[in-house]
């Protein structure tokens, strides 16, 4: 584990509007981002110069493991680089299995940085890319603030059908160990 820390977005798709003019939106306007258990009858959202809006939805549950893309030397003799990255994805995805029978699939991909992980000024350039916060996509878990770009994460998926999972998940694996450059 390198670090317990996550960003305050960490499985979240979402839209930050933080307008720099006021803007004036329909309700027709906000159907077309927000997801269809959020509705908005007549009138009009207006939002002024200088205020906030945070529009988000939670992505499915699974498990998520992150790491840089290079040897960090801030983790001194621990850092280490995955050479084989479907190779340690399919090696962590045995392991997990064991731990949870239910774990039927794996995704691995590098993080994109900025996109609509990044404040917005308005949501018509959102509206305008067809970006929705109804429409849920496997590159929505690759996303990230473009502050984070430093970490050039890499991040493995783990999809699973179990009600519930924890927060945090132990496992040890030395086969691991020979997919990776310490």
């Amino acid at each position: 584990m390198e670090g317990v820390g996550r960003d305050e977005m960490e499985g979240i798709k979402n839209i930050r509007l933080r307008p720099t003019k006021s803007q004036t939106y329909t309700p027709q306007d906000m159907a077309k981002v927000l997801p269809d258990n959020v509705g908005i009858r007549g009138g009009f959202i207006r939002f002024e110069s200088g205020s906030r809006g945070d529009f988000g939805t939670q992505l499915p549950e699974a498990y998520v493991f992150c790491t840089s893309t290079d040897k960090l030397p801030t983790f001194g003799d621990a850092s280490y680089q995955i050479q084989k990255p479907r190779s340690f994805g399919k090696i962590l995805f045995d392991s997990l299995r064991v731990f949870d029978t239910k774990i039927f699939g794996f995704a691995i991909s590098r993080v994109a940085y900025g996109g609509m992980k990044d404040p917005i000024e308005d949501l018509h350039s959102v509206i305008d890319k067809g970006y929705s916060l109804k429409d849920l996509l496997l590159d929505d878990y690759y996303q990230k603030p473009s502050l984070y770009s430093s970490e050039k994460e890499y991040r493995f998926l783990f999809f699973t059908d179990a009600d519930s999972i924890q927060d945090e998940t132990l496992i040890e694996c030395k086969k691991l160990l020979p997919v990776c450059t310490f």
